[in-house]
């Protein structure tokens, strides 16, 4: 088989792991071409996706830096547990540095427009995918307006979750937003200084390709830099690749360098934190020069490039033509809408999540947020620390709170404050692993776990709705790790559940047992207070709320926060829509399916057992877990089944999440589960006498014990990394998860649930024996999972 010209469409995490996975992948024994000649096209100018383009001040992601880290390149021990989105960013940078994924592009782009450049094309769209044969015909547009046509063999699809707003129509409000608009100012502040809001524009000369930057004299480490005081000796200079701006106020106000820690081949670059840099408009800035070692790309010729326009590789010279004559009508990605630029309803500024960028935004105004997810709370959070009058967070049928981190409570007096990432508390072993289809299909342990769970806190805080929520709890029939997405962003429950929340509670006064939240420093608003959805907003600006009867949501639950604002009149300046964000397909095909959840996506939400040549990665969201780590086990099975070294897996899927039907999200995952069947289809779930041959009893103790890691599923199988490197990983990074816990969490959360899930799993094994021995009546039973 030769060289696959393979296309990917997106350079956020999914990406470039997908970008990573095609290029490092094995060659065939008998042959010594590569199997794919990757290429990623992406619409912005500069990688990241999410995490650059809609990032903001004091924005912390919630997964931990130990399950969010792709599987070998890891983030060094003195990173903090949670990073801010742009150091998330940088060790994107680092990523693309050490695996060489700006490398220019092989020879199956020769005599393309593409030609010598490098792997990974910024500021170009992708405005149309057709079918002819067995190729794909995509049509791209370019930075000069001009369109050409690329004919590639496999497609990977990367285009995220987080694009397009979703905003539901509210009356009163506008419909349409500005996608992106100017920061918006505090009401104190001069009209004519909005205009001073730093604007980075690329020049128009600017070349879609990568330029290397020179080289540093000088790196720190990450630690030294976290406290270091001197700027940087280098000095920035541009490059569409590293162009990227902080949200404002990052924590890291020096140059910082992140080195793998178990690799000599480490990777060095550093970001400059200036104070200056805070007060940009929040898109672009220049990264320091230590991007230097990053390979040499060759220039891309310009000349060469427009008399390649027209060039049909394949015959279709006629077509082209009239394509670009139907150009204009074309779906494009990202949809470019004919949005208004200016929509208000009698002074109310209305935005969504995804254009705020900074706190003091919320200076002086009464702010209205539209949503309950994690975006939502950190918004409301910055609003009341940014000097807001009011904050006010509507829902429709309540949410489930966990703090992202486990710590801050005593028990019998004995106070504990352990700080351990809670997506790196569930066990391996009869939770993901040696668990019989049968108790897979039943969700047993789900239940179990969160009936378990439920008692704990009650124990801990007093109330079973959440850690330490006293409102906006979910219907009983909705609450559990089974239905929901945990909302890891806790910040702002305080200031929630201060209306609600018992002064004393005789459980906790007895026993010594409480959560204990962090000290409030004083602000202008001493509450957030929780509303039910609105139905409109009047003539007068008075937002009218939905009562709760009304929201399918809620199913009759009893809400003590819709008798609460039952007296108070909401009339917000700011209205915040935080609804999240929806997929657009109208750019493929009708050939193609329209987006992962279109019924011929059949094989695991990645492709379709139909048509392999296109793959779509990262568009599951887990419950409590990470989206790029799930990218890169899904762009590893995706390349297997692309170049037939596994087969298509049959087994049933057990690890989606069980949405409502009218629930906007459906792509929901238990992390875990979903972590360990992609592992069981590409064979690389390792078995506990192969670990113990293989590793030895120190990586066999860690995996049982650990969560379901990336490196946990690069020990063995087709695509397993390095020996001694994983060997490493496991047993000093991720062996640091399980000796944090101490021997009373590692017996309550582990040996405890491994023991009783053991006996349930025995049982349903002698249960199926026995309806063997009868001969299988009946149906048949779940197939297995591998």
């Amino acid at each position: 088989m030769p060289t696959r010209r393979s296309l990917i469409i997106g350079a956020g995490p999914s990406g470039l792991v997908s970008l990573k996975t095609l290029l490092h992948f094995p060659r065939n024994q008998h042959d010594d071409g590569p199997q794919f000649d990757p290429l990623i096209i992406e619409a912005a100018d500069a990688i990241g996706g999410t995490f650059d383009q809609r990032s903001y001040e004091n924005g912390n992601l919630v997964s931990s830096k130990q399950i969010t880290a792709f599987s070998d390149y890891r983030l060094p021990a003195s990173a903090p547990d949670h990073l801010t989105m742009p150091a998330y960013v940088d060790y994107l940078h680092g990523y693309i540095q050490r695996f060489g994924l700006d490398s220019p592009v092989g020879e199956r782009w020769e005599g393309t427009p593409l030609e010598g450049s490098s792997r990974i094309q910024l500021g170009l769209r992708v405005v149309g995918v057709r079918k002819e044969g067995r190729e794909h015909r995509v049509k791209v547009l370019g930075r000069d307006g001009r369109i050409f046509i690329l004919y590639v063999d496999t497609i990977t699809i990367c285009t995220g979750l987080h694009v397009t707003p979703s905003v539901p129509s509210i009356a009163g409000l506008p419909e349409n937003l500005v996608p992106q608009s100017p920061p918006i100012l505090p009401p104190s502040t001069s009209s004519s200084s909005s205009s001073s809001a730093t604007k980075v524009d690329h020049p128009a000369s600017s070349p879609s390709f990568i330029t290397p930057e020179p080289a540093s004299p000088t790196h720190k480490s990450f630690t030294d830099a976290l406290h270091s005081t001197s700027p940087s000796p280098s000095s920035p200079s541009p490059s569409l690749l590293s162009t990227h701006t902080p949200a404002s106020g990052s924590i890291f106000k020096e140059d910082l360098t992140f080195e793998h820690p178990s690799s000599p081949s480490s990777f060095s670059h550093s970001l400059k934190r200036s104070p200056s840099s805070s007060s940009t408009a929040g898109r672009s800035h220049k990264r320091s020069s230590s991007m230097a070692s990053i390979p040499p790309v060759s220039s891309f010729k310009e000349q060469h490039r427009h008399s390649s326009m027209t060039a049909d590789l394949h015959h279709h010279a006629a077509e082209e033509e009239k394509e670009k004559e139907q150009e204009e009508g074309e779906p494009q990605y990202p949809p470019v809408e004919d949005w208004a630029r200016e929509l208000q309803k009698e002074g109310v500024r209305v935005i969504h999540s995804s254009q705020y960028k900074r706190r003091s935004e919320f200076e002086g105004r009464r702010v209205l947020i539209l949503g309950i997810g994690e975006t939502s709370m950190d918004l409301s959070y910055e609003a009341i620390q940014g000097g807001a009058k009011e904050v006010v967070v509507c829902h429709r049928g309540g949410f489930l709170s966990f703090p992202k981190v486990l710590n801050d409570f005593q028990v019998f007096g004995v106070r504990f404050d352990g700080d351990l990432p809670i997506d790196g508390l569930i066990t391996n072993l009869f939770e993901t692993t040696y668990v019989h289809p049968w108790v897979s299909h039943s969700h047993l342990r789900w239940f179990i776990s969160d009936f378990i769970i439920k008692r704990v806190l009650w124990f801990l805080t007093g109330t079973q709705a959440g850690c330490n929520q006293w409102i906006g709890g979910l219907p009983p029939s909705r609450l559990g790790r089974a239905y929901v997405f945990l909302n890891k962003s806790s910040k702002a429950m305080p200031y929630i559940n201060a209306p609600y929340q018992p002064t004393n509670r005789l459980l906790s006064t007895l026993l010594s047992t409480s959560y204990i939240d962090p000290p409030l420093p004083p602000t202008r608003c001493s509450t957030i207070d929780l509303a039910l959805w609105p139905s409109s907003i009047s003539t007068t600006g008075s937002i009218v709320f939905t009562p709760s009867s009304s929201l399918p949501q809620s199913r009759g639950k009893d809400r003590p926060e819709e008798r609460r604002m039952k007296s108070r009149e909401v009339k917000p300046d700011l209205v915040v829509f935080a609804t999240g964000y929806r997929q657009e397909w109208g750019w493929l095909g009708e050939e193609y399916p329209q987006g992962p959840g279109d019924e011929r996506v059949d094989v695991r939400e990645v492709c379709g057992r139909e048509d392999l040549s296109v793959g779509w990665v990262g568009f599951v969201r887990p419950g409590v877990g990470a989206i790029p780590p799930i990218a890169e086990q899904q762009a590893m099975l995706w390349a297997l089944l692309v170049t037939k070294k596994v087969e298509i897996p049959t087994s049933e899927p057990y690890y989606r999440l069980l949405a409502s039907e009218g629930a906007r999200i459906q792509y929901g995952v238990d992390h875990s589960a979903y972590m360990s069947t992609l592992a069981k289809d590409m064979g690389a779930a390792p078995g506990l006498r192969q670990l113990y041959d293989e590793y030895g009893l120190h990586v066999l103790v860690c995996y049982c014990f650990g969560a379901a890691f990336g490196p946990f599923y690069r020990l063995v199988g087709p695509l397993r990394g390095n020996h001694e490197e994983m060997k490493d990983i496991v047993t000093t990074e991720l062996w640091e998860t399980v000796t944090r816990r101490g021997l009373a969490g590692n017996f309550f959360m582990g040996v405890i649930p491994m023991l009783f899930y053991a006996q349930i799993i025995l049982i349903a094994y002698l249960l199926e024996a026995v309806w063997i021995l009868l001969g299988r009546p009946g149906r048949r039973g779940p197939r297995r999972c591998g």
